[in-house]
């Protein structure tokens, strides 16, 4: 009797999150207008404030801990019981149904932010994509100015980058309409950032703690976008487009030479990979990028070479299906999306900007 109960409580529980989830993408991602009033500016900022200050507390990366945790225990469970069949499928329940439940907590935690209203609703941005001419225009000013603040940038340590970064987000909320929830927005490292390595992550944002982690390996030059990319991130902005664009903004809006550099030659990288879709001829825009930008993104493409392979390219098919299922129907191709933010909000923009701006300082 106690292990039929035992049972109907296991189908109960995994039913019931099946129906969350039904509930979720037969539902509520049908309402961003709703997800992104009572969600991502209502409920969201109080989850990641209390998530992100308990992670915190923490020096290293609860959500590490947690899939070697989980890479573990499944194995040695299922060994423990393989002379059982009834006792094995019982842990094999426990785990689909934890399985299940995890998932459904990625989704309370941060995943509902993937159907909040776009960005680009905000900003009254067409919903097409940007024309050559303007997005041309914009590689020509981004590639001036990465010229420019390649020859400037001096290295800055990590806790000037992290205050400078914040205090960006600041400014960028008076040119962007956003709510910027509190909480601990430090990045951390993983103890075995071979994994990273391996699929070529420069970083991630892990909503089941609310911890953001870098690449250890990253470069000065690649540092400061990618960390405000994924503070972004943290932020509610589950976009990709949307975190590089914002990232962007704070970026450029700094006083700091290494750290417009940074976001500059982001920008420089994704309306390049746009031109050369879009033009039958894109080198003769390819020669306004001068010797030391070039040198900079051969000393990144060099340092991912060394981990290219076949794990790296099902990391990348994985991330593009998980994207896709989560309704961002371009996938990877999203990250390029900055593109059209660039030139339909920046770009028109950018002298005003640039007059708010401190002249950048080394």
């Amino acid at each position: 009797m106690k292990s039929h109960s035992l049972q109907f409580r296991l189908i109960r529980l995994g039913l019931s999150g099946l129906v969350f989830h039904l509930l979720i993408f037969w539902g509520l991602s049908t309402q961003p207008q709703f997800i992104e009033r009572y969600y991502s500016r209502l409920v969201y900022p109080w989850i990641t404030a209390v998530l992100s200050r308990f992670s915190g507390l923490i020096p290293f990366s609860l959500t590490e801990m947690a899939l070697y945790a989980i890479a573990i225990g499944l194995p040695v469970s299922v060994v423990r019981h393989l002379k059982n069949k009834r006792q094995l499928g019982r842990v094999f329940g426990y785990w689909i149904v934890g399985a299940i439940w995890l998932v459904a907590w990625f989704y309370i935690a941060w995943g509902l932010n993937y159907f909040r209203q776009p960005l680009s609703d905000s900003l009254a941005l067409p919903a097409t994509a940007a024309d050559t001419t303007a997005v041309i225009d914009a590689f020509v000013v981004v590639t001036d100015r990465a010229n420019s603040l390649s020859k400037q940038w001096q290295p800055l340590t990590r806790a000037e980058i992290e205050t400078e970064i914040e205090a960006g987000i600041r400014r960028v909320q008076a040119l962007v309409p956003f709510y910027r929830p509190t909480g601990q927005r430090r990045p951390k490292h993983l103890l075995l950032n071979t994994l990273l390595n391996k699929t070529l992550t420069t970083g991630f944002f892990s909503p089941v703690f609310h911890e953001v982690h870098l690449n250890a390996d990253l470069l000065d030059i690649e540092y400061p976008f990618t960390l405000t990319h994924e503070k972004f991130h943290q932020m509610g902005f589950a976009n990709e487009a949307e975190a590089n664009f914002l990232a962007f903004l704070t970026c450029v809006s700094s006083s700091k030479a290494l750290i417009q550099y940074s976001a500059y030659l982001a920008a420089v990288r994704y309306l390049g990979a746009r031109l050369r879709i879009a033009l039958s001829d894109y080198e003769p825009y390819a020669t306004l990028i001068d010797t030391t930008v070039r040198r900079d993104f051969r000393r990144i493409r060099e340092r991912w070479q060394k981990h290219a392979g076949r794990f790296s390219r099902i990391s990348r098919k994985t991330y593009d299906r998980y994207l896709k299922a989560n309704k961002i129907r371009e996938g990877m191709a999203n990250y390029t999306g900055m593109v059209d933010y660039l030139v339909g909000f920046w770009l028109p923009r950018m002298k005003d900007l640039h007059r708010r701006t401190p002249k950048a300082r080394q």
